[in-house]
């Protein structure tokens, strides 16, 4: 399928997601804003002046960003890019755990909207068949002592085109195209995000861990941690419960944040 295509069929319109989105979320939501291309969606809502909730989606992004400071990629059509602003009540060092539920937000909206079975690769990339599928950037902005926003970042590959390989393995939705459309995954994503940081405080941190064992890609494989300039191996025994990587090594067990490591499965699963 090629790029044309997939402007052509589903094309990203503020009003149908917002009619794909449920009564309340659409209540909650402010402004929602498409652009044919941006720098990057998270610093568009940064930059909004008004308070409340503020979404922003593009069909490009110039200056897209992971984690790490890694360039997303994504061609013009391809996936779907979107950043949720939203308030939260809770101070920056009470929302350790947001990333993950986010992560787990997301991976809901999609196996909602394509049926697809997905996982989760600590700590924020949702996968499919052992490939990236999107990723997940949560940054907590101090606007004064008494106000926090989350920005929340979002890139899903929908359909990559055909004549323009992407520079590492990933994975798409192409093949359950029929099924849905960008559009209505942007929405269920919203719908799932806003959901998760509205529930923040009434789920607690053991149920999120949970949840993510249930969908983890890493659960008790073996991994190799890569921390600076040293390097662990051990057996990947689920998260935190405050959202920390748990590696089970032969010198005792250790717990690693997602700003200082990276992680590669050293024999995947067949």
């Amino acid at each position: 399928m090629s790029m044309a295509q997939v402007i052509d069929i589903q094309a990203l319109d503020a009003g149908i997601i917002q009619s794909h989105l449920i009564a309340k979320v659409a209540r909650y939501i402010d402004r929602l804003t498409v652009l044919a291309e941006t720098e990057s969606t998270s610093t568009w809502v940064k930059q909004q002046p008004e308070p409340g909730v503020v979404v922003c989606l593009a069909e490009a992004q110039t200056g897209g960003r992971g984690r790490r400071g890694r360039v997303w990629l994504s061609p013009p059509g391809s996936g779907v890019l979107l950043s949720i602003r939203i308030p939260v009540k809770q101070a920056v060092s009470e929302l350790g755990m947001l990333s993950l539920q986010a992560g787990l937000a997301v991976s809901r909206a999609i196996q909602q909207v394509t049926g697809l079975e997905v996982q989760l690769k600590w700590p924020n990339d949702v996968m499919l068949d052992g490939n990236k599928l999107a990723g997940i950037l949560v940054e907590l902005q101090s606007i004064n002592s008494a106000q926090t926003h989350a920005i929340i970042g979002v890139g899903i590959n929908v359909c990559w085109p055909e004549d323009e390989p992407p520079p590492q393995p990933l994975a798409d939705c192409s093949y359950a195209l029929s099924c849905f459309s960008r559009n209505q995954l942007a929405a269920t994503v919203l719908n799932e995000l806003t959901e998760a940081v509205l529930q923040y405080d009434q789920v607690p941190a053991c149920s999120v861990v949970a949840q993510w064992w249930q969908h983890d890609l890493l659960a008790n494989q073996m991994v190799q941690v890569k921390q600076a300039d040293k390097i662990y191996c051990g057996r990947a025994a689920g998260i935190a419960q405050d959202g920390g990587f748990v590696l089970d090594t032969d010198d005792g067990v250790k717990i690693f944040y997602s700003s200082e490591v990276s992680i590669r499965l050293l024999n995947p699963r067949r």
